[in-house]
């Protein structure tokens, strides 16, 4: 009859490139385990080729938060973010652009606003360095941001 079931714990769900886990296997046997031994293989597949995403198709996750300062009362603010990726070269290669509306405010005074959770996916097959998820890359993050209501009046 052998293994009746089996259950897997991984102590943690993200390794880094260079990085150690440990996987406890929890097993169920028959009664007749002793006098039928099993062979228990572990396997970790990275091709990504027996189900899910491959590997190949993966990229990062950029997040940005941004302090747009002194933005004044009752003032829209368009903000522009873009990104690009810097090679070993110095050279630049586009990498996203956003544009966000951050909303008015109505707090006396001018004042500093937050804006949280810029996220940008960047693909591995586009790299200006390496292909592996493992690979340093650099990013540059530019910002355009301009005051979108304002009280002027033409004659």
């Amino acid at each position: 009859m052998g293994i009746t079931s089996s259950n897997k714990v991984v102590d943690r769900s993200e390794v880094s490139c260079d990085g150690e886990f440990q996987v406890t296997l929890a097993l169920t046997a028959a009664p007749d385990i002793i006098e039928n031994p099993t062979d228990i293989v572990l396997v970790l597949d990275r091709s990504g080729s027996m189900s899910g995403v491959p590997l190949g198709a993966q990229g990062r996750i950029i997040q940005l938060e941004v302090t747009v300062k002194d933005v004044c009362p009752n003032r829209r603010v368009a903000l522009g973010v873009m990104l690009e990726e810097v090679g070993p070269d110095g050279k630049t290669e586009p990498r996203g652009f956003k544009a966000y509306t951050i909303p008015a405010h109505t707090q006396p005074g001018c004042r500093d606003v937050q804006v949280q959770c810029i996220r940008f996916v960047v693909p591995e097959d586009v790299s200006l360095g390496g292909k592996s998820l493992c690979d340093t890359r650099r990013f540059q993050v530019q910002l355009i941001a301009q005051e979108m209501d304002w009280e002027f009046h033409c004659p």
